[in-house]
């Protein structure tokens, strides 16, 4: 799961065109990933502009978890079944509002990706949150410059 953490915010860190210059990872310790039977990761949250950049970021996490092993759904899925019940996932904020959406969605965890500031130097931040606790089960983060 370590190399999971790492790898997942600098792709996403390099995929935005950074050059990666630190990152970190933290994971609960004692809990056991290979329970995690399936993943929501939500549009990226932060300064970014358009949907298209949205989607490539939340691509590139979802391709880095499934080579990890941990199935992804579909964000048109997560999409839809959000406006449903009329929660937007850009209101997802608190580990509460984390295990409202995991709950419509029926996931035991949620991926939240966090860009403050889409510029020339930019930090990544993402947490993988249980639905069923709200504990974060990961959190990880990775900064660079572009070009």
């Amino acid at each position: 799961m370590r190399s999971l953490c790492m790898i997942s915010v600098l792709a996403a860190c390099m995929f935005a065109g950074c050059a990666s210059e630190r990152g970190e990872s933290v994971i609960m310790p004692g809990f056991d990933f290979s329970s995690i039977s399936e993943v929501a990761v939500l549009d990226p949250s932060g300064d970014i502009y358009g949907e298209t950049a949205k989607n490539q970021i939340a691509d590139f996490f979802e391709m880095e978890l499934m080579s990890k092993g941990y199935p992804c759904i579909a964000r048109t899925r997560i999409k839809k079944l959000l406006d449903e019940q009329d929660f937007q996932a850009s209101d997802v904020t608190s580990n509460a509002d984390v295990a409202k959406v995991g709950e419509i969605l029926n996931v035991p965890v949620v991926m939240l990706v966090n860009i403050p500031k889409f510029e020339s130097k930019m930090t990544v931040t993402a947490k993988l949150v249980q639905v069923e606790t709200g504990h974060i089960l990961w959190i990880g983060e990775g900064s660079g410059s572009t070009g």
